[in-house]
């Protein structure tokens, strides 16, 4: 019995952490990723400052019979900043080129990177950070959306609410 219900822990983790969909031979996944991590101290004795960027790693696979050429990639990433009153939602948005994909074959994107921050406390791993509270990844070919993914399903009610956010600089 424990292990059953280790396996339904663990598979019901993994089923929360990433997302995938698939629509008109195409089969397209995502989640989250940290992209970079910096940790200060100089702040307060046992917090440290932390500022990071996140981004969306995309998988993206050709399962119908035929190759498909060049299309487009858009995101959007809601962030909530932690700490403020009343609730303060930002949106990341781009969009990236996909390259002309065979027949079964596959292509890996990190898109969407976001700068976050916060604070977090060393001795007991207490955290006040930004958070990512949504995402949708749309691949259109042709001009006409292929397939869509959403991390929630309430992602259509807080898009109107964020603002426009500053993106964090290209490396």
């Amino acid at each position: 019995m424990k292990v059953l219900f280790a396996c339904v822990l663990v598979f019901g983790f993994v089923a929360a952490v990433s997302f995938g969909e698939e629509a008109n031979g195409f089969r397209l996944s995502a989640q989250k990723t940290l992209l970079e991590k910096d940790k200060n101290r100089d702040a307060f004795y046992q917090w440290d400052k932390v500022d990071k960027a996140l981004g969306l790693k995309v998988a993206a696979k050709n399962v119908s019979l035929k190759d498909l050429g060049e299309g487009t990639l858009d995101y959007t990433v809601i962030v909530k900043r932690w700490g403020q009153v009343p609730e303060v939602l930002e949106s990341y948005t781009g969009t990236e080129k996909l390259p002309p994909i065979l027949k079964g074959g596959e292509i890996n994107l990190i898109v969407g990177k976001v700068p976050m921050g916060g604070w977090e406390n060393s001795s007991n791993r207490k955290q006040f950070q930004d958070s990512i509270e949504g995402w949708q990844v749309v691949v259109k070919h042709d001009g006409k959306e292929t397939i869509k993914i959403t991390s929630t399903g309430s992602f259509e009610k807080l898009l109107p609410k964020a603002k426009p956010g500053k993106a964090a600089p290209k490396q």
